[in-house]
């Protein structure tokens, strides 16, 4: 009797289904851009901040310090490369990140300061790489300079 009573007045029929199929599309194309949106600027911020995933001392949390950190050495940097070649990890970079105090005659301010092995970085790590205006990233360690942000 119910599908009957639907095609007595078609034209109301269609319009109310017609109507239902562009909310539908129209909520599916809206959360699509959402995510893919959402996707970018967590992956971007993941780039200008430690990463998708940061390897730190147990204690650092608790009680920040140089004396809490993670020593990169030989043995660490050759597990990390076999993770990337085995393609579970895209890429990996040493930092150190603190915060400073920039001061003038006439004004201090807080800023942060992230220290970086250039043989280490490119586009997949640091995301200051695809933003760089003028100069040019540093090709080693011995490298002298700052990038201003």
């Amino acid at each position: 009797m119910a599908w009957r009573n639907l095609w007595r007045n078609r034209r109301r029929t269609a319009i109310t289904a017609f109507s239902i199929a562009f909310g539908v599309l129209l909520a599916v194309v809206s959360t699509g851009i959402g995510d893919s949106a959402y996707g970018s600027m967590i992956n971007f911020a993941a780039r200008l901040g430690g990463g998708h995933v940061v390897a730190q001392h147990p204690d650092y949390l608790d009680e920040p310090g140089l004396d809490h950190s993670v020593r990169f050495d030989e043995d660490l940097r050759g597990r990390l490369e076999a993770l990337e070649s085995e393609g579970a990890i895209v890429g990996f970079a040493p930092r150190v990140s603190g915060g400073v105090m920039l001061g003038t005659a006439s004004n201090n301010v807080g800023a942060g300061v992230v220290a970086i092995d250039a043989r280490y970085e490119d586009q997949t790590t640091l995301g200051l790489v695809d933003a760089i205006v003028e100069g040019e990233m540093f090709a080693g360690p011995d490298d002298k300079g700052i990038i201003l942000g």
